[in-house]
């Protein structure tokens, strides 16, 4: 009898394992989100950021993204299609024209089209600063996503223009 009770609750607690392993998982929105958010981490910087700090943030940011990214944001220097490897030369540039970068991400929304592709709608709080300038603007952007190598890549951030001034 002793031995069946052992049974019963190693089953049951092997079974409530499984079912909360399961329903922890993450699921394609969660990977999204996860990648979102780590975008926006890497394209943060503080005014005293080390510039070996910076040169594995841009090592970190070209594993976000595909071999070739479109760029469609109004007002931004960054515009039309760019591989890898120069959008990662232009966001360390510009980087370095600032002296502190916030990313604040608000919300996303996330719409898996295929298996393969889906699009976030993303609200984000943006603060730079430099010597002369001061930018702080809340955006809303429509970032297009692809799934290469069971991994999301950014393939694309066009502006989604919810108000215009």
């Amino acid at each position: 009898m002793k031995n069946y009770r052992k049974l019963l609750s190693l089953l049951m607690v092997a079974a409530l394992t499984a079912v909360v392993a399961y329903w922890l998982r993450p699921n394609d929105s969660k990977r999204i989100k996860k990648r979102f958010h780590q975008a926006c981490a890497i394209v943060n910087k503080s005014s005293a950021e080390n510039p070996a700090v910076s040169a594995l943030k841009m090592f970190d940011f070209g594993t976000l993204c595909a071999d070739s990214v479109t760029f469609d944001i109004e007002g931004a220097p960054l515009r039309g299609s760019m591989s890898n490897e120069i959008l990662i030369s232009e966001l360390a540039r510009y980087r370095a024209m600032c002296e502190q970068i916030s990313i604040t991400p608000m919300g996303i929304t996330i719409n898996i089209e295929t298996p393969n592709h889906a699009a976030a709608e993303c609200v984000v709080k943006a603060k730079l600063t430099g010597a002369s300038f001061d930018y702080d603007e809340i955006r809303h952007f429509i970032v297009r996503l692809q799934k290469i190598d069971n991994s999301w890549k950014i393939t694309g951030i066009a502006d989604d223009q919810v108000l215009v001034k």
